[in-house]
């Protein structure tokens, strides 16, 4: 990695190295100029909060040629922390996937009651200001009367849906998980945007109303919680 001060502002991998130094006038041509004009400009940092689920989209939607290179990981000012591989990150991955299988909802492959107590009380240690969010159904088991119960599992699908996208916006700063039968948590470090739960009604409430019509709404109580 290459540094401008403390923040990185290029990448140099092996294999771009050896291409660019190897034959038969590569080290003559590039033996006194400059480092950065061995190295990649345009390369991936991640801040040194950034999920694991996260990195891994980023990485794997870089360009065919670009996918293995390391990642860069920055602080909070962009300063340099060090360097993560796709072999870490794959690693890794697969180990979060494996707990994940044990303790997620199987129905809406969210993390389950383990999971949200560990946040909450992660949250709790860490001294900030956070948010807890519950949402539940409204008249779910009419809903469920009315269409059947695999019509109802799939508005469970739908709510965690709903839930999962909307929280895209807040990056990795927040976690859904599902309590069991129509009951979701959510839990967000920092203050609750104040919009956030409208649009989240909004938009469940649009996609039902595709489906069925008017028949449930999606309820929901935002908590901010400080320290």
């Amino acid at each position: 990695m290459v540094l401008d001060g403390a923040k990185p502002v290029g990448l140099i991998t092996r294999n771009d190295f050896a291409a660019k130094m190897g034959g038969a006038y590569g080290f003559h041509l590039f033996q006194s100029r400059p480092i950065e004009e061995v190295a990649k400009r345009n390369f991936l940092s991640v801040s040194h909060s950034c999920s694991v689920r996260l990195l891994s989209r980023l990485a794997m939607e870089r360009c065919p040629e670009d996918i293995y290179d390391p990642v860069a990981v920055v602080d909070a000012r962009g300063g340099y922390l060090g360097t993560v591989t796709m072999k870490q990150v794959i690693a890794r991955s697969a180990e979060i996937e494996v707990r994940q299988a044990l303790t997620c909802n199987p129905l809406s492959g969210l993390p389950g009651n383990q999971d949200i107590q560990r946040w909450i009380s992660c949250a709790q240690q860490g001294g900030g200001a956070f948010s807890l969010i519950y949402a539940d159904l409204d008249r779910f088991k009419e809903y469920n009367d009315t269409y059947g119960f695999v019509e109802g599992d799939e508005l469970i699908k739908l709510t965690a849906s709903v839930l999962q996208e909307g929280l895209i916006e807040l990056g990795c700063r927040a976690m859904v998980g599902h309590v069991g039968g129509d009951d979701f948590v959510a839990v967000i470090s920092g203050p609750l945007p104040e919009d956030y739960l409208d649009a989240i009604c909004r938009e469940f409430d649009r996609r039902i109303s595709e489906a069925h019509g008017q028949t449930t709404h999606l309820r929901r109580v935002g908590f901010p919680i400080c320290p």
